[in-house]
């Protein structure tokens, strides 16, 4: 079973207001693309946080509870901590093994983004 069709079948059991990963084709979402796409990974450490916009305009996007989730759906193992200096919210990360660095790296080819 690859990874995508683990999220497929995950995500049909999900809770009623749990966000969906999966679109009616089974393809991943719009946002979950988004989430897999804009966080950068460094040795075996995903940074969740990412700053958006420029200026006076800029956010901060969270995209650390849909790598949990798709952690625990994928049955990997993290653990959480922090490297930034003072504590910023920008030097959140989940590290975790190499094997699941590389499912992350699949579903980012297997989307053809």
């Amino acid at each position: 079973m690859t990874h995508l069709e683990k999220i497929r079948k995950a995500d049909a059991k999900r809770a009623k207001y749990s966000p969906q990963l999966t679109r009616m084709d089974g393809q991943l979402s719009k946002w979950a693309q988004t989430a897999l796409y804009a966080c950068k990974i460094r040795e075996n450490r995903i940074y969740p946080n990412v700053y958006q916009g420029s200026g006076r305009w800029t956010k901060l996007a969270h995209y650390e509870w849909f790598y949990i989730r798709l952690f625990e759906i994928l049955g990997y193992k993290y653990t959480k901590g922090n490297d930034a200096p003072r504590g910023g919210a920008i030097g959140d990360y989940l590290k975790v093994s190499k094997t699941a660095i590389s499912a992350i790296v699949d579903l980012r080819i297997g989307e053809g983004r």
